[in-house]
């Protein structure tokens, strides 16, 4: 991992009372995994703010602020859309939020179109980076699952074709037949969360209080994890907010059965009922937040933000005397 320093005169101008102004050292990440689009900026970068914790922040387009408002060279917020503004991430987006209220340094790696795979595999880089170049009371950690079908894209490259998740991906490596569509859903959000429990095990030496959270789709499990499951997801929670009724599909992507049917055939099977059913979902969620959500313009607006840094600070029961937690 190479981190590159930013000078002060490089760091965005921020209206008083951001978090730029208790920062002491500001780095980015040019090398980062990204998704599909390889000109996203500002996808990877830390804040150092000389507190005694850390919130290592990791998701998607929702996590790093994609289509917020951009800022004017006075900090304030313009009319124009410029989806990599860094001013705007700092000053609206969750993560810098939940930074504030926790009162502590932040290390955000979030890209617009990541997949899960994608960000469990970067996990263990971060936290390997964190114990050989920190010193922190506390950690953090807030990691973002997102849609499954994204996985299909990355599973056979390099970096990833030998992971936990990619094994199931595979037609070659699927060992149960046949299936229906929902007890694959069910081994793929196991074994992400799995994955996660797994990596977390091998950083016992660090303080770490972690939570698993998402945007788009719910996910069931009846095992013991070490970490904390955030329900519900963020549209819902959203809904709640508005005291509108939601349901929360189980997928988010059409292309997903596409992609279950071209790998797996005969072997997943496919319920075109249930799956009209999930359709009719999706297509009610996406005109949630299309159009009917005072929080949402598609991606959450800045009063979306706001509201999901301070839900996470509330559920996640994170405190400033945080102990240490004990992984089995």
């Amino acid at each position: 991992m190479q981190l590159r320093k930013l000078t002060n005169d490089l760091w965005p101008v921020l209206p008083k009372g951001s978090i730029l102004d208790t920062t002491v050292n500001l780095f980015l990440n040019d090398n980062t995994i990204k998704a599909l689009n390889p000109n996203i900026q500002f996808a990877e970068y830390y804040i150092q703010r000389d507190k005694k914790t850390l919130l290592l922040n990791i998701g998607e387009s929702w996590t790093y602020g994609e289509t917020l408002p951009r800022l004017n060279n006075d900090g304030n917020i313009s009319t124009a859309n410029n989806i990599y503004d860094f001013g705007t991430q700092l000053l609206h987006s969750f993560g810098p939020n939940l930074t504030m209220l926790l009162d502590s340094d932040l290390y955000q790696y979030a890209v617009p179109g990541n997949s899960n795979i994608n960000m469990l595999t970067h996990l263990n880089t971060l936290l390997s980076f964190i114990r050989n170049n920190t010193q922190y009371e506390n950690i953090y950690i807030a990691l973002q699952i997102t849609e499954p079908n994204r996985d299909f894209i990355y599973r056979n490259l390099d970096y990833c074709k030998n992971s936990t998740l990619s094994k199931i991906l595979n037609r070659s490596n699927h060992n149960v037949s046949p299936i229906t569509v929902i007890d694959w859903l069910s081994i793929y959000f196991d074994t992400v969360q799995d994955w996660y429990h797994d990596t977390l095990k091998n950083y016992t030496d660090l303080n770490i209080n972690p939570i698993m959270w998402a945007n788009f789709c719910k996910f069931e499990t009846n095992k013991q994890y070490n970490f904390k499951k955030i329900n519900p997801t963020w549209i819902s929670y959203s809904a709640q907010l508005e005291n509108k009724e939601y349901e929360e599909p189980v997928f988010f992507d059409a292309k997903m059965l596409i992609s279950i049917e071209n790998e797996f055939e005969n072997d997943v099977i496919i319920d075109r009922d249930w799956a009209m059913y999930q359709m009719d979902l999706i297509e009610k969620s996406i005109n949630f937040i299309g159009h009917d959500s005072f929080y949402h313009s598609n991606h959450p607006n800045i009063h979306g933000h706001k509201e999901w840094a301070s839900y996470l600070a509330k559920t996640s029961g994170w405190q400033s005397d945080v102990k240490k937690v004990k992984f089995n």
